[in-house]
């Protein structure tokens, strides 16, 4: 009966031992299932921090996108108002200048328009106008006497218009030599004066000998007076004994239009 007791309470005892170990096994398993659900609660959790960490992220780098679209934005509407500010001060400077050069060329053509008419009065004044060398009357042979001025028609070329009493006289000088300028008929020097009506005047040498530049001395009736009042010069030609002279580019062609009034006294 003792050892049956010994061996029930062996029995007992491993089986304590038995339980101890189960429930420490039990406890380890549970230990182990709360760990594991622990692990999964913070990868649970760490995960939805990552996420929202990503979602921040997201949300902070869409809104420096925003950010740096509205300031390119900006940047891009400043260039286009800038662009356009310098395009309209062009276009002002642009309408200045022209406003200017319009009141420039108004000013000029005012300006003009004044020279000109000074011009037409100074010519019409100059066309009015006699020059007299001499315009007085002569006590001594009872009879006015008028000599002009030389009037240049040409560069080389000008003229006196003389009155002696009722007779009138034209001289022609010209600055280049010619030859002599002969009275005697067979070899008579002459000028031939062609008008633009085609008229055509001569006028024969009635002075003397005169072997120095061409100056050639002739009468002037009354139909050569008014036939050269009708039209302007168109060429003059003159004629000494070595050789002659066609001129064409006359500067005074009204000459005998506007000065033959002078020997009216």
């Amino acid at each position: 009966a003792l050892k049956a007791q010994q061996i029930k309470r062996e029995t007992e005892k491993q089986k304590q031992i038995l339980d101890s170990i189960n429930i420490a096994k039990a406890e380890e398993i549970k230990l182990e299932q709360i760990r594991i659900q622990n692990l999964k609660y913070k990868q649970q959790q760490d995960s939805i921090a990552k996420a929202k960490k990503l979602l921040k992220d997201k949300e902070i780098q869409d809104a420096k996108q925003a950010e740096l679209s509205l300031e390119k934005q900006s940047q891009i509407k400043d260039s286009i108002n800038r662009d356009n500010f310098i395009e309209k001060r062009k276009q002002l400077i642009a309408e200045a200048a022209k406003k200017e050069q319009l009141e420039n060329l108004e000013k000029l053509r005012i300006k003009d328009s004044i020279t000109k008419a000074k011009n037409n009065i100074t010519s019409k004044t100059e066309a009015n106008t006699c020059k007299y060398f001499i315009n007085e009357y002569d006590s001594f042979n009872k009879q006015q006497l008028i000599i002009t001025e030389k009037y240049y028609i040409q560069n080389k070329l000008n003229i006196e218009l003389i009155r002696e009493g009722t007779k009138a006289k034209i001289n022609f000088n010209y600055f280049e030599d010619l030859g002599c300028v002969d009275y005697v008929p067979n070899r008579r020097s002459s000028v031939l004066i062609t008008l633009e009506n085609n008229v055509n005047l001569k006028f024969y040498h009635s002075g003397s000998l005169d072997c120095n530049f061409f100056s050639l001395k002739a009468n002037l009736n009354s139909s050569q007076i008014e036939a050269l009042k009708q039209s302007p010069i168109k060429s003059i030609n003159l004629k000494a004994s070595k050789t002659s002279v066609l001129l064409t580019d006359i500067d005074y062609k009204n000459f005998f239009i506007e000065k033959l009034q002078c020997l009216d006294y």
